[in-house]
């Protein structure tokens, strides 16, 4: 019905327009524009806004690429800062490193700590590098600034396990700074030291600094172990012992360093 209304409509649009051209008359003209003014009026009216509206369409395009572009630019920068900050912490550790290892000519290896796992009782740690790189079992383990972690436990092709200096089964000859009282360390419950067999009379207080002698073979001497947290001495012992903290944190510092010359 409704395709029926419209042919007819062109119909008599089309015969109008005929007789306009045929008569030639101001009158036959007035009535075909009469007829076809809305048409045309909504025809400019909807042409005026599509115009309007295809710039406004292009910028929002433009405006959403270059937002986009920008979005990635800063995602990549980014990922820059954190790179050159990681980059400058690395190069702090091994600067301080270093600087220890103009006095004390060492061969190391550098790694990193991939987990710390104490498990029956043992405080183990496990770092990136193995027997292919030159690791072996019994190699010292340090932090830098010297600081003892442990040794080489077991070695692999391409990682390790470090036994902590804080293992009860980790034995290491050790003085004090101060006043030069040597004693053998182990470890004790938790993340504590323990230094046994020392004299009687031996001139040791809290705050003392403690590192290795270098007599048990196994570690070099000067690493540092930690300070003295508490002295105890049993009125019938030969011997009295002192608590040590160790000076090396578990989670402060990721990259250590094995000795490979000293065994």
């Amino acid at each position: 019905m409704r395709q029926k209304k419209i042919f007819i409509f062109a119909l008599l649009a089309c015969t109008l327009i005929a007789a306009g051209f045929a008569l030639n008359t101001a009158r036959a003209r007035t009535i075909v524009m009469s007829v076809f003014a809305p048409v045309s009026r909504a025809g400019v009216f909807f042409s005026n806004k599509t115009a309007a509206l295809a710039p406004s369409f292009f910028h929002f395009r433009e405006q959403s690429a270059a937002i986009l572009r920008l979005t990635e630019e800063n995602e990549s920068l980014r990922a820059r800062v954190v790179n050159v900050r990681r980059l400058e912490q690395e190069n702090e550790l091994l600067l301080k490193q270093l600087g220890v290892q103009k006095q004390k000519p060492r061969a190391l290896v550098a790694a990193d700590i991939v987990s710390y796992d104490p498990y029956h009782f043992a405080q183990y740690a496990l770092i990136d590098k193995g027997s292919d790189d030159g690791i072996a079992e019994g190699m010292p383990v340090i932090m830098p600034g010297d600081m003892l972690l442990g040794k080489i436990y077991k070695a692999y092709p391409r990682y390790a396990h470090v036994m902590l200096i804080a293992d009860k089964n980790n034995k290491a000859s050790v003085k004090s700074v101060e006043g030069g009282v040597s004693g053998v360390l182990g470890g004790a419950l938790g993340n504590t030291l323990f230094m046994d067999l020392l004299e009687k009379s031996a001139s040791l207080a809290s705050g003392d600094l403690i590192v290795t002698s270098g007599l048990d073979g196994v570690y070099p001497k000067d690493l540092v172990i930690g300070s003295v947290t508490q002295v105890e001495s049993a009125a019938g012992d030969i011997f009295k012992q002192a608590y040590v903290k160790p000076a090396y944190a578990p989670f402060a510092h990721t990259q250590v360093f094995v000795i490979t010359n000293h065994l």
